[in-house]
């Protein structure tokens, strides 16, 4: 007999660069599955809602006309506050509050027994000048407000996303500015007219 040139263990010809596979009559493919990449919707919506915080913060740092006596800054910085609290408040699942009088405003957090000013200096206290009043109406009724601050918030910030129905008058000696929340849908831009 004579010897073979080939045995069972030695391949008898050069490895081929594959090509593609061919699917199978079952309509599978031989190759293996590339992964979905991307981002998935809660990724985005985190996201947005970060980048939406940061524009709020941004905004409150920038302070144009402070000191003026004009409601229109002092409006738009109240309208950002709120909507940047009512973020914070769906964020951390704890209700916030906005407590006012006349010239001035704070926001609150529900603690475990009552309602306590929040330590960050973005929630400090406001002081209105002194050409600046507000007037608050809540649900369509208009709400007298103290003379000083008492920690009881006159409008609520719900964890779950609403709040308070409410229309918010800044009055100067030249403009009066309101702002209106109806509780569900984000704020509106505060709109401002001559007097």
């Amino acid at each position: 007999m004579a010897p073979s040139t080939s045995t069972r263990w030695v391949p008898t010809a050069f490895p081929v660069a594959k090509g593609s596979m061919l699917i199978l009559a079952t309509g599978t493919s031989t190759e293996p599955r590339l992964t979905a990449s991307g981002f998935s919707l809660i990724e985005l919506l985190v996201v947005l809602l970060l980048i939406g915080i940061i524009l709020t913060m941004a905004t409150l740092a920038v302070r144009p006309g402070l000191g003026t006596a004009d409601g229109d800054d002092e409006a738009a910085r109240l309208a950002a506050l709120l909507q940047l609290a009512r973020e914070q408040a769906v964020l951390q699942g704890v209700e916030h509050g906005l407590e006012l009088n006349r010239g001035s405003y704070q926001l609150l957090a529900l603690g475990s027994d009552d309602w306590q000013p929040l330590a960050d200096p973005i929630w400090r206290l406001r002081t209105l000048p002194q050409e600046l009043h507000l007037r608050l109406a809540v649900e369509g009724r208009s709400v007298a407000l103290p003379e000083t601050l008492e920690g009881k918030p006159q409008l609520l910030l719900f964890s779950s996303g609403e709040m308070t129905p409410f229309t918010l008058e800044l009055q100067g000696p030249t403009t009066v500015c309101r702002l209106t929340g109806d509780g569900l849908a984000d704020l509106p831009p505060p709109t401002c007219e001559s007097v």
